[in-house]
């Protein structure tokens, strides 16, 4: 077994497991402990001996993946699905969350480094279908398909695996047993042959082709720790995770679409090809005779397209027509509204449909910021000292043509996304914003304060109010509340107040 040091990971440091072997395969065991007693004192006499054994025997189950997977234990597939790029240099692979997942069962049913599960690549005119049916559909004997049939104890039914196709019980009826007898294909604890799950029956010839061998599938699985301070990690506090990955073994071919299937090979060592990758191991049956397909279960799929180089992004970029970027004008010109079109689309512009705030449909030149002729740095007098509320307000009107023009409304726009999507910039602008709204409000109650301060001042001073500034607002108070003491101060000890005492 390898396993990962105890080193903490830096940030962007990946450290690369070449097999996390599990403890326990998955499958069923079971445990038994004896516990021998015995007397042999012979001073003990003929009534105290004793020899005795106690057994106690227990079974247990190591539940495992085998005929469905978990959504939640594949993390990524690359290519991504549905996704065109240039990959006839990338082998597809798959990232799962349980580092031990690929030697939790083996193709040879022992613990060993070669992976049970492999991806094989298909294009899309040798692709096979892909079939839902029950675990019972694996192997040839009848079967129950559901648990009602089963307690009801009726007719089983037959399987629908064809008998031209081996399958995973062929495959280990060519392996032998740790007693030198064929293990059997049987369901391990918390299975039923009414299982669903998802098969593909690929042709001999095929999977021949295609298939990795035995020694190949020591290289095609590793497991990888990494550091989770740049990834999301379902704990907080945990800062390093450790995956497994199953890397595919063909490259795919350029301007293909390929469909990519996540297979178990569990038991199927001797259907692999041989050692040199090139001679076919015969699919032989249990019954007898060589089969023409092989039934796979299929644990995750999906598409992608490998695109040319020269059809990709940078292909693209490389071959563009560097002509000049506007639009190519009218055929003939020479009516006004012609040849209005055409002075529009020699200076870069072109007319799109335009969807007002009023529910208007109408259409409006708009250009981009890449224009077909040399420019002077300023075209249009920027706007007044008074800034934009709105992109409207930077829209200009034609009334020759009544057409409106939205280059610099939409410029306005694209700038106010660009500038919110920065962190720093959206965070100052904030807090900006709250302060001068904290400060506003600061000084309308300070105006307002002070203004009831001095009507209560000229009410009790019968003068006329006059306007107090802000620099008197204190003195104002400290008189007011002078004042109020002071009167407390007289009533309190006037005579009336003592005999009230």
């Amino acid at each position: 077994m390898t396993s990962a040091t105890t080193t903490p990971l830096s940030d962007g440091t990946v450290q690369f497991v070449a097999h996390w072997l599990p403890p326990l395969m998955a499958g069923d065991y079971s445990i038994t402990v004896t516990q021998h007693l015995q007397n042999t004192d012979p001073k003990a006499g003929a009534k105290a001996a004793f020899d005795e054994a106690f057994v106690n025997s227990r079974r247990f189950a190591v539940r495992g993946e085998r005929f469905s997977l978990n959504p939640d234990e594949l993390v990524s597939r690359f290519p991504p699905a549905d996704n065109q790029g240039e990959y006839q240099n990338v082998l597809p692979h798959v990232i799962f969350a349980r580092r031990t997942l690929p030697w939790e069962r083996s193709p040879e049913l022992e613990a060993d480094n070669a992976s049970w599960l492999a991806l094989l690549l298909f294009e899309t005119d040798e692709a096979p279908t892909l079939q839902s049916v029950q675990a019972g559909d694996l192997q040839r004997k009848p079967f129950y398909r559901s648990a009602e049939d089963a307690a009801s104890q009726g007719t089983p039914s037959t399987s629908t695996l064809p008998a031209t196709t081996a399958s995973y019980p062929d495959g280990y009826a060519l392996l032998s047993g740790a007693d030198g007898k064929a293990p059997a294909f049987t369901l391990s604890t918390g299975e039923n042959w009414w299982d669903l799950c998802q098969v593909i029956d690929v042709p001999a010839d095929l999977f021949a082709a295609i298939a990795p061998t035995l020694d190949e599938l020591d290289w095609l699985a590793h497991a990888r720790s990494v550091s989770l301070t740049s990834k999301q990690a379902e704990d907080e506090a945990e800062q390093e995770g450790s995956f497994s990955v199953v890397v595919g073994n063909r490259l795919p071919a350029p301007n293909r679409q390929c469909v990519v299937h996540l297979v178990s090979l569990e038991g199927l060592a001797r259907f692999l090809p041989t050692a040199d990758g090139e001679t076919a191991a015969p699919l032989t049956l249990a019954s007898g005779g060589t089969a023409q397909t092989l039934r796979l279960v299929s644990l995750a799929n999906w598409k992608f397209t490998s695109l040319d180089p020269q059809e990709t992004f940078s292909g693209y970029l490389e071959a563009v027509d560097c002509a000049p970027l506007r639009r190519p004008a009218p055929a003939s010109s020479t009516s006004p509204v012609q040849q209005t079109v055409a002075n529009a689309f020699a200076m870069g512009y072109t007319a799109l449909n335009h969807h007002t705030r009023l529910g208007d449909n109408t259409v409006s030149w708009l250009r981009g910021p890449l224009l077909p002729f040399a420019s002077v740095p300023v075209i249009v007098p920027p706007p007044a000292a008074t800034p934009l509320v709105v992109a409207d307000q930077a829209v200009s009107f034609d009334p020759a043509t009544g057409l409106m023009d939205v280059t610099y409304a939409a410029a306005w726009q694209i700038g106010r996304g660009l500038g919110l999507q920065n962190n720093l910039y959206a965070s100052t602008l904030y807090g900006w914003k709250r302060n001068e709204a904290r400060a506003e409000a600061q000084h309308n109650e300070t105006l307002a304060l002070t203004q009831r301060l001095h009507a209560s001042s000229a009410l009790r001073s019968g003068a006329a109010a006059a306007p107090v500034g802000r620099s008197g607002l204190r003195g104002l108070a400290i008189g007011l509340i002078a004042e109020s003491l002071s009167a407390q101060c007289a009533r309190s000890s006037s005579p009336s107040a003592e005999q009230d005492q």
